[in-house]
């Protein structure tokens, strides 16, 4: 499981590269601020830079979870249950048909299907409910993901709008590539350091 965890996130980083390189390819790289279509494209780049961290968190906890300390599992929702975390036979006698093993990594999957990381700390939960280390490696880290997190929201909430007015402010926040650049080597530095404590 961990080598389809990784084969999946290491192609997530190289359809990164790949948007690294049309952007080159649109003049991205001439001194100057950018275009709107350049600014688009980084956007679309921060936006995928975070799926890509949500998508190896919820690879990671759905693979490692199971076998976890089962105290770990008290926010894991009952299958095709949304939210409900306490349930009564009433709700299980849905399943009778189903072995508990299978209705255990069911539920955990269909729970973290709709989970979100945003903070740092929900990314210290997730790893630490695999049984694996915050390290001071990973900590470090954590100021980087948090600014990526809350560029990300507002993009996705916000369409980017700068709310200052004003001369010199444009509708738009700026963006650099260097900065995009950053958040996706962070990434990649955070998922490396928890792949190798598996």
């Amino acid at each position: 499981m961990v080598d389809k965890i990784v084969d999946t996130f290491e192609l997530n980083i190289g359809r990164l590269q790949n948007l690294l390189k049309i952007y080159k390819a649109i003049g991205g790289s001439n001194p100057g601020r950018t275009n709107n279509a350049q600014t688009e494209l980084l956007r679309a780049m921060v936006v995928l830079t975070h799926s890509t961290l949500e998508d190896f968190l919820r690879s990671l906890e759905t693979w490692r979870l199971p076998n976890q300390n089962p105290k770990n599992l008290k926010d894991i929702w009952l299958k095709d249950q949304f939210r409900l975390n306490k349930f009564s036979f009433q709700e299980l006698v849905e399943h009778k048909s189903i072995k508990v093993e299978v209705l255990l990594n069911e539920s955990i999957k269909y729970t973290l299907d709709h989970r979100s990381y945003n903070q740092p700390e929900n990314i210290t939960k997730a790893i630490e409910n695999c049984g694996l280390i915050i390290t001071e490696e990973i900590k470090e880290l954590f100021p980087s993901l948090k600014l990526l997190m809350d560029r990300r929201h507002h993009i996705v909430h916000q369409a980017d709008k700068n709310n200052k007015t004003g001369r010199g402010q444009h509708k738009f926040l700026s963006l650099s590539v260097k900065q995009v650049k950053i958040w996706i080597d962070t990434v990649d530095s955070l998922a490396n350091s928890v792949i190798k404590q598996v």
